[in-house]
Parts: C-alpha cells; sequence; structure tokens
C-alpha cells in the first residue's frame, strides 16, 4: 500500500489512543519515537506521523518540537458517565443525608451513584472507578 494509507493510518491511531486511555502511556509520559513506532508496526515514518497528528489535533497528545510526543489526559468519550460506589454498614442513622449529598453532587458530573447496604457494623467506603467493577461468572 503507499506511503501514508488512510486505513493504515487511523488504525495506528485508534491503537495509540487505545493505549492512552487505557494507562499504557499515562498523562505526561512520552511515547516512543516516530522511527520506534514506524518499526514496530512495520509502517512508514509518514504513517506515524499522521497518526500522531490525529491523536495531536483531538488532544490525547501533546507533541514539543525536539522532545518528543508526550500523552495528555484524555477526557471520556461523549456520553461516559462515571460511577460512584458508596457501601453502607446501614441504611438508617446519619447516612441518608451522606448519600443525598453524593448524589446532588453526582448529578452535576454526570455521575452515577450505586449505594450497597452491608448490614455489618463497619465505617463507610467510598470508591471511585471508571468502569463497572468485573463480576466473576461461575
Amino acid at each position: 500500500m503507499a506511503t501514508g494509507d488512510p486505513i493504515k493510518y487511523l488504525q495506528l491511531a485508534a491503537e495509540l489512543r487505545r493505549g492512552i486511555r487505557g494507562g499504557d502511556w499515562p498523562p505526561g509520559s512520552r511515547l516512543p519515537t516516530e522511527v520506534q513506532l514506524a518499526a514496530a508496526h512495520g509502517l512508514s515514518v509518514n504513517t506515524v506521523r499522521r497518526a500522531l497528528e490525529v491523536l495531536a489535533g483531538e488532544g490525547s497528545v501533546e507533541r514539543r518540537q525536539g522532545a518528543g510526543t508526550f500523552a495528555r489526559s484524555v477526557p471520556p468519550p461523549p456520553g461516559a458517565r462515571r460511577r460512584i460506589a458508596v457501601v453502607l454498614p446501614e441504611r438508617d442513622w446519619y447516612f441518608p443525608p451522606v448519600i443525598a449529598g453524593i448524589e446532588a453532587a453526582a448529578a452535576h458530573t454526570r455521575t452515577t451513584i450505586d449505594v450497597h447496604i452491608t448490614g455489618f457494623p463497619c465505617q463507610v467506603l467510598v470508591f471511585r472507578f471508571r468502569d463497572p467493577p468485573k463480576v466473576a461468572s461461575g
């Protein structure tokens, strides 16, 4: 295929984007050089450059002359929601106002809240995670 094939550079951009979002390159970390990426993926440097230009245009990476290409914090995809799980020992006592406050704050930030009541006396635990927890099947 010709150098800079649109399919190839878009495929590489998608792969690098997944790596950035997946934490392979945390925000501020330097990505491999264009030459290294070209060798690793069997592509031309021009194709790699085009892929990096796509990522720079959307804000996923920052290109610094003479320093390299650096991952940036990537906002979640449009429509994505964050999720908070709140684990409480009981439903009564002072917890209803706590839950009401968390729900009010969550509503302003497109965050979903899951409340779990354990029934056991323990401290309040609040967890924040990007994706729903993985549930083992079996």
